[in-house]
């Protein structure tokens, strides 16, 4: 069965990689939102989390945070400092 390998070759990255299942494709879809915050920085944080596959905002803020130690609006703005520091030089 093709869906039963999946879940066992997903669940064994996700063992390797010191989390469950679900907490790997939250990881995967915060990592996801973070690339998008840096492509498309016009975008606002509820529609990055929609578009990163998190239904409600307040799960997203938190997966966020346990991934970049940090809220998706903090690392926005860390990125913004950083692009600013970088055009300075």
């Amino acid at each position: 069965n093709i869906r039963f390998g999946l879940n066992e070759k997903i669940g064994q990255i996700a063992k390797r990689s010191g989390t469950n299942i679900p907490g790997f494709i939250n990881k995967m879809r915060v990592e996801y939102a973070a690339q998008l915050m840096k492509d498309n920085p016009a975008d606002t944080v509820q529609s990055i989390a929609e578009v990163s596959g998190f239904i409600s905002q307040t799960t997203f803020i938190r997966a966020f945070k346990n991934v970049f130690g940090k809220t998706p609006t903090e690392y926005r703005f860390a990125l913004h400092l950083t692009s600013a520091a970088k055009k300075a030089l």
